[in-house]
């Protein structure tokens, strides 16, 4: 039960501007059990989706990452549904923790390598964990820690095998992401775990399900997996998996801010197949076009901002031996103005990457050969051939 101080200290953080707010989620990161404060947060969540702060790498965001699309506040969570309320991650990440204590120091070693991007470092870390965390979960007792969550004692065999099986799924999803791999291997390897997830019940089933489908927009399997369901129980876990998928997506419209460039790229690239399907449903079909709009304007939005930010901005002061880094950044930032003129024009797109090619052609303390290459990452070879040939 929320007592005063914490009702008092939300209806102060509703008021509170985006930096104070900000800050508060600093501190919150900072204690050594951030789930204490949780609840705390918990108002806060659709302004968090909007901000994107950059979030520590901590080992309970390695183990959860899989899941993020079916995690919700423990307010919008049900017994039985195919969603992780957000107070079970802080003692199941505990439970994991101390039953893996060698696995906790190899994934703080990955987490601490600032050589790597942080999506990188996520899967790297995730790979070392999630089979052996699913492991842990499939025999492991209700934890210590989990009265104080409010949840019912009896829904944590349930979560704690659901849990195991996305774990499961998102090393089986990273070996089908290889091109090599054949579709009927893919829709045969995705079979599989639909109904390994059946056979947990609907709640697993509709978690895995509703993952599948975000991985992988296109395969025939996570979509017949539902056919001939019958049963209130499936029926509900059906309709929770088509209203997570509109979150992932629309979660992304209503965002300010990109977050990694190279995630928010694969990210719009499978948004996009998804509403292809799912604009092959009549019922959908206006719902999937407008989305397509305003995921446009979003996307090209938060390029734009982004571009801006840790282009054009940043290149000005920016040291040399940064310059490696930058293009790194550029590649990505690339891929994700190509998914987004997938949706339409993208005229901000152009005025934000001449904006910055202009700052990086204003930097002569840089070779003419390291200008020309920046260039060229921004507007395509012409262009850097151009600056080459000083025109």
């Amino acid at each position: 039960m929320i007592g005063p101080e914490m009702r008092a200290a939300r209806r102060a953080l509703a008021e509170a501007g985006d930096a104070q707010v900000l800050g508060v989620l600093r501190y919150v990161d900072a204690l050594p059990n951030p789930g204490e404060a949780d609840a705390l947060l918990a108002p806060l969540r659709p302004r968090l989706r909007h901000l994107r702060p950059p979030r520590p790498l901590r080992f309970a965001r390695v183990l959860f990452t899989p899941l993020d699309p079916v995690i919700v506040s423990p307010a919008g969570w049900q017994a039985g549904a195919p969603l992780v309320p957000r107070s079970a991650i802080h003692p199941i990440a505990t439970q994991v923790r101390q039953a893996l204590p060698e696995r906790y120091d190899e994934i703080q070693a990955v987490l601490g390598d600032d050589t790597l991007a942080e999506a990188v470092r996520l899967r790297t870390a995730g790979r070392k964990l999630w089979p052996d965390a699913a492991r842990v979960l499939r025999s492991s007792p209700v934890p210590a820690e989990w009265r104080a969550t409010g949840l019912p004692l009896g829904e944590y065999r349930l979560l704690a095998d659901a849990i195991a099986i996305c774990l499961d799924a998102a090393a089986v999803f990273d070996e089908l992401d290889d091109p090599a791999i054949a579709d009927d291997e893919v829709e045969k390897r995705l079979a599989t775990l639909m109904r390994e997830g059946e056979k947990q019940g609907a709640a697993a089933w509709g978690m895995v399900r509703a993952l599948a489908m975000q991985r992988f927009p296109l395969a025939e399997a996570p979509r017949a997996a539902a056919r001939g369901k019958v049963g209130r129980e499936w029926q509900d876990a059906a309709a929770t998996v088509a209203a997570t998928n509109w979150a992932w997506i629309e979660a992304d419209m209503e965002s300010a801010t990109l977050g990694d460039a190279a995630q928010a790229a694969e990210n719009l690239h499978r948004q996009i197949m998804l509403l292809d399907v799912l604009g092959h449903d009549a019922t959908q079909r206006q719902r999937a076009a407008a989305a397509k709009v305003k995921l446009r304007e979003s996307s090209a939005r938060r390029f734009a901002a982004a571009v801006k930010e840790r282009v054009t901005l940043a290149m000005p002061d920016m040291a040399e031996d940064a310059l490696d880094g930058l293009e790194t950044e550029m590649r990505d930032l690339r891929l994700l103005d190509a998914e987004t003129r997938r949706l339409g024009p993208a005229p901000g797109n152009d005025a934000a990457l001449h904006g910055a090619a202009a700052a990086v052609t204003a930097r002569e303390d840089i070779t003419l050969m390291e200008r020309a290459r920046l260039v060229e990452l921004l507007l395509g070879a012409e262009a850097g051939l151009a600056v080459l040939l000083g025109r």
